[in-house]
């Protein structure tokens, strides 16, 4: 019977200090909400930057449409005034077909 006591009185002492523990640890949430902001904004920042990198692709994509654009009409002028002086009679007249095409383009006009 004295054993039986024994393990009685260590199980009260086992459950009280279980007791204490629990009721001491005080959490501070604090932490959490501010880690929870900093996420927040990192997140709108972050989609922020998104959408202006989205915005500077398109602009850098209208740039090379526009250069594209560009280049073609250049050779198409280089083209109109190539010089005709060397050329034989087929290519001239094929020059002229093609150029009067183009001159209706960019509205050139011969007297």
């Amino acid at each position: 019977m004295w054993f039986v006591q024994l393990g009685q009185k260590q199980q009260k002492e086992k459950g009280k200090s279980k007791v204490n523990e629990t009721h001491s640890a005080i959490v501070d949430l604090t932490v959490m909400e501010d880690a929870a902001k900093l996420k927040a904004s990192a997140l709108e920042k972050l989609a922020c930057s998104v959408l202006e990198i989205n915005k500077l692709k398109e602009k850098e994509l209208q740039m090379k449409e526009t250069h594209t654009k560009t280049k073609e009409r250049d050779v198409e002028l280089q083209y109109l005034f190539k010089d005709t002086s060397s050329m034989r009679e087929e290519q001239l007249q094929d020059h002229k077909v093609s150029s009067k095409n183009k001159n209706v383009r960019f509205f050139i006009v011969y007297n």
